[in-house]
């Protein structure tokens, strides 16, 4: 429902109160379209994605046969985000199928510093 996404979100953002540094991984269902996804990274988390240069990495949906007409992946729902001064840094990412789900996860390399 709208009222527990918009709750998660709240609660993600709420991350950025204290000094520790994060990496989150998920199901955000949420696009860079969404102000409130925007809102949660704020200026201390960083979606990886958009760090890599690399475009966006469409991860829903993943497999056609859910779908009544099959479409490729067209929106990237899943992210992974983590505080911009924690020393880590986003190397490539890449999607890949997993067996049972309607996503592609997200795979990404890092460097920490």
């Amino acid at each position: 429902t709208r009222g527990f996404w918009n709750e998660s979100l709240r609660n993600l953002s709420s991350l950025r109160q204290y000094d520790d540094e994060y990496l989150i991984m998920g199901d955000f269902n949420s696009t860079w379209d969404h102000s409130r996804y925007r809102k949660m990274l704020g200026d201390t988390l960083v979606d990886a994605s958009q760090q890599a240069g690399e475009g966006f990495h469409m991860t829903y949906p993943s497999e056609p046969d859910y779908a009544m007409f099959p479409v490729p992946p067209m929106i990237e729902i899943d992210h992974i985000v983590y505080s911009k001064n924690s020393g880590m840094s986003v190397g490539s990412l890449q999607t890949v199928n997993v067996s049972g789900t309607d996503h592609l996860a997200l795979l990404g390399t890092w460097t920490v510093s």
